[in-house]
């Protein structure tokens, strides 16, 4: 009996190859998270336009925006774990400065 062994070896070669080409790959993903800010959400609350106060000092946040859809969340402060995609959460880093403003 005649066995074929380039046929034996045809899985082996298909996974060698399919792992080269995996490690080809141009395409990167990167997060970049900063601590005590949440990984992006979607922009449900309208938080998108003021990514331009990050860096900024809390007293920069529009006084039109202050009422019960806003939330500022200080370093080591306690916040409710609930998820309201209409709130605008604001984070401040200890010198009060905005790091941070996210949808939830």
């Amino acid at each position: 009996m005649h066995t074929n062994t380039a046929f034996l070896r045809l899985p082996t070669v298909l996974a060698a190859m399919t792992l080269a080409l995996a490690a080809c790959s141009t395409e990167s993903t990167t997060t970049v998270v900063r601590p005590g800010v949440p990984a992006a959400q979607p922009d449900t609350c309208g938080a998108g336009p003021l990514q331009t106060l990050i860096g900024q000092p809390a007293t920069a946040i529009p006084a039109a925006m202050k009422g019960p859809s806003l939330r500022i969340i200080r370093p080591g402060h306690a916040v409710t774990q609930d998820y309201s995609p209409t709130r605008v959460n604001v984070h401040l880093d200890r010198m009060g400065l905005i790091v941070g403003v996210t949808c939830g």
